[in-house]
């Protein structure tokens, strides 16, 4: 295996510190946790970070580093969440790594915290080896974690340049609506299709449409089914709703977050094998 191994130290020789911090591209800073020596132990510091002592059991680590992502406040575009704040006051992502019975490295991935947006991460839909999740900065957690073996996870984390933003867009096109006992149905004929951000439609019910997007992302999506402080659904859950808009008809395409739309998007594209029925799916 290739490791790596750094060392800071003061002019003398003697170590300074008992951390790593790098700054990636894009301005995130990765925080490494405590530095480590190669019999696997653990350095704790003294109040002055120069002295301190190396702690181990056998050859494992006694306790666990913690990896932490930070996106400074003042790095977001616009106004930063309110999780966040702004100026110096930074989102931050962590998770652990362990030492496994067999001396192994690897993730705890239930230790994962974020006051960035991501609860947990979501497995795919298509590959359950995988799975995703993003921060409001726009950082992808992406683990592969394979079944079939006991190798220890890959965490991939792709960082932005600058921060992440939303495309959202309201599809539309030529359709006709029939009434019924049972509620409003729309039948698809010689669809037309535009797609536009949702800044760009003056008038919603001069339409029939597809909102992709969740409310506090989507304005369109605010204003025909829910309001962004009144959304219903919780992490890793999507919404299919219809709704009637003026003498037409709405379709929400919707997730918690942005994987969360993506799945959602994917569950309408296969319609054919997918069990939809009534006005609104929750998937």
């Amino acid at each position: 295996g290739l490791a790596l191994i750094i060392i800071i130290t003061d002019a003398d020789g003697t170590l300074d510190q008992s951390e790593v911090k790098l700054t990636v591209n894009g301005g995130g800073i990765l925080d490494l946790g405590d530095h480590t020596n190669s019999s696997g132990g653990r350095w704790v510091p003294s109040s002055d970070n120069v002295s301190g002592t190396w702690t181990n059991t056998g050859n494992n680590i006694t306790g666990v580093v913690s990896l932490n992502l930070s996106s400074l406040g003042e790095d977001f575009d616009e106004d930063s969440p309110v999780t966040v704040g702004t100026g110096s006051v930074a989102e931050n992502t962590a998770i652990q790594i362990v030492v496994r019975n067999t001396d192994e490295l690897g993730l705890n991935l239930s230790s994962l915290s974020s006051n960035g947006g991501i609860g947990s991460l979501t497995e795919d839909a298509d590959n359950d080896d995988y799975l995703y999740g993003m921060t409001d900065f726009g950082a992808l957690w992406t683990v592969y974690d394979p079944s079939s073996t006991d190798n220890p996870e890959t965490l991939t984390i792709e960082y932005p340049l600058a921060q992440r933003g939303a495309r959202v867009f309201v599809t539309f096109g030529e359709t006709t609506t029939t009434k019924s006992a049972s509620g409003e149905s729309c039948t698809v004929a010689d669809l037309t299709v535009a797609n536009l951000l949702d800044a760009d439609v003056a008038d919603a019910s001069d339409y029939n449409m597809i909102v992709v997007g969740g409310p506090c992302a989507n304005t369109v999506a605010a204003e025909l089914f829910y309001a962004c402080d009144a959304w219903p659904f919780g992490a890793g859950e999507g919404v299919l709703k219809m709704v009637e808009n003026g003498d037409n008809v709405a379709l929400l395409v919707a997730g918690t977050d942005s994987t969360d739309t993506r799945r959602a998007a994917k569950v309408l594209a296969d319609y054919a094998s997918s069990d939809l029925s009534g006005d609104e799916a929750v998937v």
